[in-house]
């Protein structure tokens, strides 16, 4: 199959990757696949501040300049050749058999094509209405056949239109050999237990929440010990926290290994990268009901789980995980255990039996 994938701008997000991913997957599998973004952005400014939204919307188009000239794409995250465009309109699309949006913008682009581009797909990995609620809302409702990654992305959708359609969801995948950990040594009762978690800007990963989890438990275990890691160091950032600014993949793989127990504080997810890596790596996981964790997370069997904004009972969690051992063991165990039916092999299949038909999909 000749499939096209277009994205807002080229990037190292999660969700891109995870893009980039299924775009290397398709190739080894024989299908072409082609990557556009346009080169005269989308304006992800409120409607109302006409000269901000101006403004946005000419420094990125002449980052997008440059980044063509320079041929600065994704290749510097991946070999795939990316297409750069001046918008996705027809004439600047090759004809295809598969067309895929991978965000709110991009999905009403992908409706306008005609139908020669090719069977229209939205891979739906996150409820974005962060930057125009209106619209991304409106995405949802669009004349085109949807994927989600999770089931609670399904149900919001599903509730939003008032029907009951059955969105396929496919699971993203993980290299589960990359951060298998079969050397780590269980912490005894008297060991320092180390602890892992993201930091991000965004409000929605709930850094603020595990936070304060982790100075609850540092009232009753002072040894306790901290990691972070992020994109960028916040400025806020507490004396007594290691950080690690913008770390290597192998450095990441390497914290997961390190720690014994991993904080996933989010508020809102997709689906979760850092705590699926995390339980493949072995670390306990003490997180919230969002995300992946609502359809793999069982509590007190894999994960340790809370409400999200509910520090209290995170830090409950930690302090379980410290003063039993053997909990913390076995949780580890089963975390790792349950990440490895999740192989980009079975994604992959599942994501081609959708774009070839062999599965129907409902608009």
């Amino acid at each position: 199959m000749k499939i096209n994938f277009i994205i807002p701008i080229p990037g190292a997000s999660g969700g891109l990757k995870v893009v980039y991913r299924y775009a290397e997957e398709f190739i080894k599998k024989g299908h072409k696949v082609t990557i556009y973004f346009p080169i005269h952005t989308y304006v992800l400014t409120p409607k109302k501040n006409v000269f901000w939204r101006c403004w946005f919307r000419f420094t990125r188009t002449m980052l997008n300049i440059s980044r063509y000239c320079i041929k600065d794409d994704i290749s510097k995250y991946t070999h795939l050749k990316v297409s750069p465009v001046w918008e996705i309109k027809d004439k600047y699309i090759n004809d295809a058999d598969c067309v895929i949006a991978t965000a709110w913008p991009t999905a009403y682009d992908v409706a306008g094509l005609s139908k020669s581009k090719g069977s229209k797909f939205y891979f739906i990995q996150d409820y974005e209405i962060w930057d125009d609620e209106e619209l991304g809302k409106g995405s949802y409702l669009l004349d085109v056949k949807k994927i989600v990654i999770a089931s609670w992305l399904k149900k919001v959708i599903n509730e939003q239109s008032g029907n009951n359609k059955d969105i396929p969801i496919i699971n993203n995948g993980i290299d589960c050999q990359l951060y298998e950990n079969s050397n780590r040594k269980m912490p005894s009762a008297n060991k320092q237990i180390k602890i892992l978690m993201l930091y991000h800007e965004l409000e929605k990963k709930g850094v603020k929440y595990g936070l304060e989890a982790y100075y609850i438990v540092k009232k009753s275990y002072p040894k306790v010990k901290l990691t972070m890691f992020g994109m960028k160091k916040g400025a806020n950032m507490p004396n007594d926290i290691t950080f690690y600014e913008n770390p290597s993949r192998k450095k990441i793989i390497n914290l997961y290994k390190e720690n014994d127990i991993f904080v996933y504080s989010s508020l809102v997810e997709g689906w979760g990268l850092t705590v699926i890596e995390a339980m493949a790596s072995g670390c306990a996981v003490v997180g919230t009901k969002t995300g992946c964790l609502i359809d793999i997370g069982i509590n007190l069997e894999n994960v340790m789980l809370s409400d999200p904004k509910d520090s209290y009972q995170m830090a409950e969690n930690i302090k379980y995980l410290i003063e039993n051992p053997e909990e913390l063991r076995r949780i580890s165990v089963n975390g790792e255990r349950s990440i490895k039916r999740f192989t980009w092999e079975k994604s992959t299949q599942e994501f081609i039996n959708i774009l070839a038909g062999e599965i129907d999909v409902e608009r």
